[in-house]
């Protein structure tokens, strides 16, 4: 986490919160999507076709990958699993958001 002197800034917190929102998205999304080396290439794309740099998220770029990873899991594992799994990773975003501030 970047810090000013000793003091860290709102925005600090806000991107690390997203970063660690983002981790446990591509974790979870990894477990049930056939492991670390079947869904990265996958994640990966999701993260450059959504114009979204994996060092430095912001909640709406987190929002677009969601949305794009929703498409490829709803094509693996069907519209409801991809719907639920939707629902909890904008959960985490908006908690990183909240957590953030």
């Amino acid at each position: 986490m970047v810090k000013e002197g000793m003091v860290e800034t709102p925005q600090d917190a806000l991107t690390q919160a997203l970063i660690d929102a983002e981790d446990e998205i591509i974790f979870d999304f990894c477990q049930n999507h056939g492991g670390l080396e079947y869904a990265m290439p996958i994640i990966r794309k999701q993260f450059d076709e959504a114009g979204v740099d994996f060092r430095l998220p912001t909640a709406e770029g987190l929002r677009l990958v969601v949305n794009n990873l929703e498409k490829v899991s709803a094509s693996l594992k069907g519209p409801d699993f991809a719907k639920a799994e939707k629902q909890k990773f904008l959960g985490l975003i908006n908690d990183a958001v909240k957590k953030g501030k």
